[in-house]
Formats: structure tokens, C-alpha cells, sequence
């Protein structure tokens, strides 16, 4: 066999090792964001907001909406995504959460409780559209 011969074999060789390569990573790829989106599609929320009913707060007027991520804390402290300046609020005061079909929320050991349609909240209880949520003294409505 000759070196030419030989040289375009061993070209050959390396063109089909890169596509196979290239192959393979574009597979990797493909599953990849098939996994993705499956994870999403189960993740996905929809669009909630926590409206302000009623405040004493000179921070939140009535009317102010908050929209709700997968995880949503209220309390006193800037860690939460809804944050109330109001002596009866705790620093980490309540916790809203989405499971994947359902809203929940849960009073995270509060001084002042949490209520939910005027009733106190212990471990996590579903909210749903409509529903009155007071941390402190200040009342949320939960809206679709």
C-alpha cells in the first residue's frame, strides 16, 4: 500500500471519528432539552397575584399586586419577596408555595399567626383564587 493511500484511509478515519463526535454531542443535546421542557412544563405556574385588600402599613397602599414565583415569603425581612413594614408582621412571617398543581401557604411559626379566610393557617394549607390572606395587619386577596 502506498503512502498516499494510506494518508487519505487515515483522513477518512479521522472525518468519520469527528462526525461521530459531533453526532454525539448533538444527541446529548436533543435529551437534554427534552428534559428541560419536561421539567418546566411540570414547574410552569400560572400567572398569581397576591393584591393588597387593606393596609396600615405607609409602605403598601390598597390595590398594590404582587405576582406570586414558585416559592413566595412575607415577612418583615428583605430575603422575602413580599416585603411589609409592620410591627405585626414577623421577619419570615408566612410562605407561599406552588407544588406543581395547587397553591399552598403555611405560617412559618409566626408571633401573630397567619390567617387565611379569617381562619388560622398551621402546615401548609391550599389557597385558591379569591381567598383572603392577612399577615399583620395587612389583608391580600390570591387572584388568577
Amino acid at each position: 500500500m502506498s503512502i498516499p493511500v494510506l494518508l487519505l484511509i487515515l483522513r477518512l478515519l479521522g472525518a468519520l471519528l469527528l462526525l461521530s463526535f459531533l453526532g454525539a454531542i448533538a444527541w446529548f443535546m436533543y435529551k437534554d432539552i427534552q428534559l428541560a421542557s419536561s421539567s418546566s412544563e411540570y414547574q410552569a405556574i400560572p400567572r398569581s397575584i397576591l393584591r393588597v385588600l387593606a393596609s396600615d402599613s405607609d409602605t403598601i397602599q390598597e390595590g398594590v399586586e404582587f405576582p406570586l414565583s414558585i416559592v413566595s415569603g412575607i415577612g418583615r425581612a428583605s430575603v422575602n419577596l413580599i416585603v411589609l413594614d409592620d410591627e405585626f408582621t414577623s421577619n419570615r412571617h408566612a410562605l407561599i408555595t406552588w407544588n406543581g398543581e395547587q397553591w399552598l401557604v403555611e405560617d412559618l411559626d409566626s408571633r401573630n399567626g397567619t390567617l387565611l379566610n379569617d381562619l388560622p393557617v398551621g402546615s401548609q394549607t391550599v389557597i385558591v383564587s379569591d381567598d383572603i390572606l392577612t399577615v399583620g395587619r395587612t389583608r391580600f386577596k390570591l387572584e388568577f
